[in-house]
């Protein structure tokens, strides 16, 4: 969905330059793979520049420096992307450098914009007090939101159980080895970029559709999505320039 709003503003953009897009994906599901291919294909039909797509099967985390630099390499501007994936990455309990790893390997790539966006919460810890404290508050803020809007109750049941649920049962029904549901603390993600060498995008003010009982904080290269003065979803905007 991202992707699609990208092109489809470069598009409606008269001043617009661009002559070629080359969309490098990367994902351990080859469906997701094919599905954004198969999205692409639509949308390329109507586009005034070329889109090319490149999809790679595997974890983010695996890949070297030097495989990394060979999937971007012959593009002018390289921007990253990462929605609600990040925290899936794999490291030992408590550890704090395996993802400042991967952010330093992203840094020697040279992004124009690095963007991400994270739920805010920390389950990436193996104090289960701390994990439970965090879990009630992120999905507490979350049911009560859900249970606000004007979904049907069938509706609001799915999300919370198959969607939301199955993360919860993640997070507490996982051995720390298999976990997958990773989420960390928006400043958490903040000192990563920092050490890693990268700078906020300033006056960065995404247009961000959020229903009314919601509200919005911005600062330079991050929007803090909250809800009852609780900060829900972080939106982050770095760049190596």
């Amino acid at each position: 969905m991202q992707l699609w709003k990208l092109l489809t503003l470069l598009m409606l953009d008269w001043n617009c330059r661009v002559e070629h897009v080359r969309v490098i994906g990367v994902d351990p599901d080859p469906a997701n793979l094919e599905d954004t291919g198969a999205s692409l294909a639509k949308l390329r039909k109507i586009l005034p520049f070329n889109v090319t797509y490149k999809p790679v099967c595997g974890m983010i985390e695996d890949f070297s420096e030097a495989e990394l630099a060979a999937m971007v390499s012959g593009g002018e501007n390289l921007f990253v992307n990462a929605a609600y994936t990040l925290h899936h990455t794999y490291s030992p309990p408590d550890d704090k450098t395996t993802r400042l790893r991967l952010f330093e390997r992203f840094a020697r790539l040279r992004p124009r914009v690095f963007t991400l966006i994270e739920p805010n919460s920390d389950h990436d810890t193996e104090s289960l007090s701390r994990r439970f404290h965090h879990c009630w508050n992120h999905f507490g803020t979350v049911f009560d939101l859900i249970d606000e809007s004007e979904l049907s109750s069938g509706e609001k049941f799915n999300i919370k159980e198959k969607f939301f649920g199955r993360e919860i049962r993640d997070i507490f029904g996982s051995s720390d080895r298999f976990r997958c549901e990773r989420h960390e603390l928006y400043d958490t993600w903040l000192l990563r970029f920092a050490r890693s060498g990268f700078k906020p995008v300033c006056d960065f003010k995404p247009e961000l559709i959020v229903p009314d009982n919601c509200e919005i904080e911005y600062s330079d290269g991050l929007a803090r999505l909250g809800f009852r003065g609780q900060c829900v979803i972080a939106v982050f905007a770095q760049t190596m320039y």
